[in-house]
């Protein structure tokens, strides 16, 4: 997980978050990751983002999930689609570490005032999965 100081090179990011929870008041933080992501497709193929520093910048919040995957899978899965799809999983898990390190997520979490599921949405079919921490698995929802 990112430190605070890190994640708050993130500004856009930052202040969505920090005028949801202080001026909103919402009560769900929704991550959802989506099936043919460019951005998990670039994490492996890092020349596609050679003209767009911003975008690279962005992705350094998925760096961990290339490493997660390489840990867990070895260096390299054969399957493109599996490849990707496994890459868009991990990475809403990542995504929902990196949420609590904003200021007043975590507090608001424990407090209960708070919701933060981590959806995948499967554009092709409309299905959408929920990560469930006790399981560690994906389970449709919808």
């Amino acid at each position: 997980m990112y430190h605070l100081t890190g994640i708050l090179e993130f500004v856009s990011t930052t202040s969505a978050i920090e005028y949801a929870l202080t001026v909103l008041n919402v009560e769900n933080i929704v991550i959802c990751g989506h099936s043919n992501c460019g951005g998990c497709n670039a994490l492996w193929n890092e020349n596609t983002l050679a003209k767009a520093p911003h975008t690279r910048k962005w992705l350094e919040l998925a760096g961990p999930v290339k490493e997660q995957i390489e840990k867990h899978y070895g260096v390299e899965i054969s399957d493109p689609l599996g490849k990707e799809w496994v890459t868009e999983q991990f990475n809403v898990v990542e995504q929902m570490k990196h949420i609590f390190s904003y200021p007043g997520v975590k507090e608001k979490y424990d407090n209960k005032t708070i919701r933060i599921p981590g959806w995948y949405y499967i554009i092709e079919t409309g299905d959408i999965y929920n990560y469930n921490f006790k399981t560690k698995s994906s389970e449709l929802i919808l």
